[in-house]
């Protein structure tokens, strides 16, 4: 399964390299996990493990299905959780770069 095009998504956001050498996920530091919001939808790419690096999961959110939006602060790196109107399926962005987690929640409220 080829990797998630960006075309077409307005801003496209990855995990820290350095967030997956210091867990020791040489996996994520090769392709890291990417969040990207379009128009009309947020999808989160994540690679598999170390025995499937081939396969991609993708989840899709509709904007119109969040419900909230969860800024987890770190020392180094935060994390995200977007929560979908019925509640059952979130999606977790972790290890993003400060200024990114930011602009993620900017961007997303502006369609909340």
């Amino acid at each position: 399964m080829p990797a998630p095009t960006e075309e077409g998504f307005k801003c496209v956001f990855q995990a820290s390299r350095w967030a997956a050498l210091w867990r020791g996920a040489w996996l994520l530091f090769l392709s890291p996990p990417r969040l990207m919001i379009g128009s009309h939808s947020v999808l989160t790419a994540t690679h598999g493990n170390a025995f499937k690096p081939w396969e991609v999961e993708e989840e899709h959110l509709a904007l119109t299905k969040i419900a909230s939006v969860k800024h987890i602060k770190g020392l180094l790196w935060d994390s995200i959780s977007i929560e979908s109107d019925g509640g059952q399926n979130t999606l977790d962005m972790r290890d993003l770069p400060k200024q990114d987690a930011l602009e993620i929640i900017d961007v997303l409220h502006q369609h909340i």
